[in-house]
């Protein structure tokens, strides 16, 4: 791990009250922290004592599959880059395991860019912070998958769906046929905050809308090629033909803006948005739910690798959550 810029505050004692009051008397959630740097394992280990969980450290990635069989973790915080076994690779390990399959897997980083962030999610990873992070912040993501893994407890997607594991799998498997297809990454723009104003069973309702809205598209639309994987949260994959890929993209965010605006009140929806009291007590206005969908065409006929696909979506998806409203973002192809 080359990065050693970690933001170390004291532990919050207010996020540590707030916590207290959410889990009430539920036992202490258990977390594994993988991470070669010693330090750095050492201070967020203590942090994270202070605040009431159950921890554990490891150095090594190949060590981490053992240790949650054993050792049954509620959460992994887990480094990407590791000598030996990297985290890409431990994400793989633990989503291959009937045991593990389910397991939350936080991962927290150096390596910010987007494509790295879509990496981490089709390798199994449920969330993906990047270094340096305030304490806080990183306190409401484990609060979040935690709430999650509760809610949907050893699922890998609560919607029935395939997970990272088997999307995964089915990206390699077309890479080494003869078909040729378009791969569509989705997700919802603001999804987090509407999770923090209204709920995470709302938000919850708005994962399962999406995934029907996707299955109703697809069949609409005549193609030979329908895969839907569910990475967690709001992301999904869509694999399909390539000459329908753009016309079920459009098709699917028309549906969704109008769907998603039922979840509003009337007036927030004539504004544009909705207004929440953030964490210094300020007013903010917050816009409405959005689907952003990366869409790369042709991917087979292109040759292209894993890596250079992650790329080239990551970079679309990273275009179309700049701007605001539902968007369909592809290639300009030359």
């Amino acid at each position: 791990m080359g990065c050693r810029a970690l933001v170390c505050p004291g532990v919050s004692q207010g996020f540590a009250r707030r916590r207290t009051l959410v889990s009430g008397n539920r036992e202490a959630s258990r977390i594994l922290v993988v991470d070669d740097e010693e330090n750095l394992r050492n201070i967020l280990e203590f942090q994270l004592r202070g605040e009431g969980f159950e921890v554990r450290g490891l150095g090594r990635g190949d060590e981490t599959l053992a240790t949650a069989l054993h050792w049954k973790p509620d959460l992994v915080l887990l480094d990407l880059m590791m000598p030996g076994m990297d985290g890409f690779s431990v994400c793989r390990e633990l989503r291959g395991h009937e045991q593990t399959q389910g397991l939350p897997v936080i991962v927290i980083t150096a390596r910010g860019d987007a494509a790295t962030r879509l990496q981490a999610l089709v390798a199994g990873a449920h969330e993906f912070l990047v270094k340096p992070y305030a304490w806080d912040e990183l306190l409401a993501r484990i609060e979040n998958v935690l709430e999650l893994s509760r809610r949907h407890p050893g699922k890998v997607s609560f919607l029935g769906l395939p997970g990272s594991a088997a999307t995964e799998a089915e990206i390699t498997r077309l890479l080494n046929g003869n078909e040729d297809f378009a791969f569509l990454n989705l997700d919802v723009d603001w999804f987090r905050r509407f999770n923090e104003r209204f709920g995470y069973e709302k938000g919850d309702d708005v994962v399962r809308m999406l995934g029907r809205l996707i299955q109703d598209v697809l069949e609409s639309q005549k193609t030979d090629l329908r895969f839907v994987g569910h990475l967690g949260g709001d992301d999904f994959v869509v694999l399909v033909s390539p000459d329908v890929a753009q016309p079920f993209a459009e098709e699917l965010t028309k549906r969704f803006d109008a769907e998603s605006r039922a979840l509003f009140a009337k007036r927030d929806v004539a504004r544009g948005h909705y207004e929440i009291v953030n964490r210094k007590g300020q007013r903010e206005a917050v816009p409405l739910l959005a689907l952003t969908v990366a869409l790369v065409n042709h991917v087979k006929d292109r040759e292209m690798h894993p890596r250079r696909l992650a790329d080239v979506a990551a970079e679309l998806r990273t275009f179309g959550k700049n701007r605001p409203g539902n968007i369909v973002v592809t290639e300009r192809r030359r």
